[in-house]
């Protein structure tokens, strides 16, 4: 069940990381600020590697 749980954490949160880097993408043609987008971005990267680390690392 652990496992299960870990990887809709991990999909969703992919997801999530996907639409963010095309606002990101969006705001830097647009030349807005970026700063929100890329705190984000980087949380949710981690968020994806522990969670696909944690899934691996389960027997």
């Amino acid at each position: 069940m652990e496992g299960a749980a870990l990887l809709i954490i991990a999909t969703i949160t992919s997801m999530l990381f996907f639409i963010n880097s095309v606002f990101l993408i969006r705001r830097i043609i647009e030349k807005r600020d970026i700063a929100f987008h890329t705190i984000g971005g980087a949380v949710m990267f981690g968020a994806i590697v522990f969670t696909t680390l944690g899934v691996m690392t389960m027997r």
